[in-house]
């Protein structure tokens, strides 16, 4: 009997101990449960937060596609505005070039301006002096031409009227105012076509027609005679 006791309180103790053990466990269980709930619901939560990651993900994905096509464009703008500020930059550094060599040749400009006048004065000064030296020539010249058609009409004078010298012997003394041509070669008389009588017929012929000389009978000085009195003469000296 004392062995069955011993048993049964083994068995009591035993149960009580599982009984503990169940009773733990079952409580441990509830708290898993609950926690598996609680995992349950965070799971669903990340779930729920993971699809609107992924959609904020695929917003953001396309946001910064854009932004990289307007980083490119911001980039493309800058490589214009670079380009732009190196041109504008040599542009201003030609300017100022330019700007240096207007100075230099407005500078140049004011002292040629300052030469041009005074040498303007001076021209002035010249051209007044040769005004007046022109009028001065002017009256000189008209006066030597008065001079000179005064002496070509004594000279005209003078020759006529040592042609109308009538040698003793000679043939009739034809009149100027009846002769208006040549009489060997009929070109009409001018003034640079003159008259001249010939001293051994009388006839009148051009100064071509008329530029032999040679004594006549009536006179031993040698006078103008006409190409044809001259070979007639010629001819009759000759015979003689």
């Amino acid at each position: 009997m004392e062995d069955i006791k011993s048993l049964n309180l083994a068995l009591v103790t035993k149960l009580q101990e599982a009984e503990k053990s169940l009773t733990k466990k079952t409580s441990t269980i509830q708290g898993l449960e609950v926690k598996a709930l609680a995992m349950a619901d965070t799971l669903q939560s990340l779930d729920v937060k993971f699809v609107e990651v992924q959609l904020e993900k695929e917003r953001l994905g396309r946001k910064w596609g854009s932004l990289e096509e307007e980083v490119e464009i911001a980039k493309a703008r800058v490589v214009e505005v670079e380009g732009d500020f190196r041109i504008e930059k040599e542009w201003r550094v030609r300017m100022q070039e330019v700007q240096a060599y207007d100075k230099e040749t407005i500078s140049s400009l004011r002292q040629e301006v300052e030469f041009l006048s005074q040498v303007s004065t001076e021209y002035e000064s010249v051209r007044q002096e040769n005004l007046r030296l022109r009028e001065q020539v002017k009256e000189s010249e008209q006066t030597m031409e008065e001079l000179g058609q005064q002496l070509s009409w004594s000279k005209l004078q003078a020759d006529t009227m040592k042609e109308e010298v009538l040698v003793p012997g000679m043939a009739t003394w034809e009149k100027d105012d009846k002769a208006t041509s040549c009489k060997q070669c009929s070109k009409e008389f001018s003034i640079a076509r003159r008259k001249h009588h010939c001293r051994n017929c009388g006839g009148i012929f051009c100064d071509m027609c008329s530029d032999n000389k040679m004594p006549l009978v009536s006179s031993a000085k040698s006078l103008r005679v006409c190409d044809t009195c001259y070979t007639n003469i010629i001819t009759r000296q000759a015979k003689a």
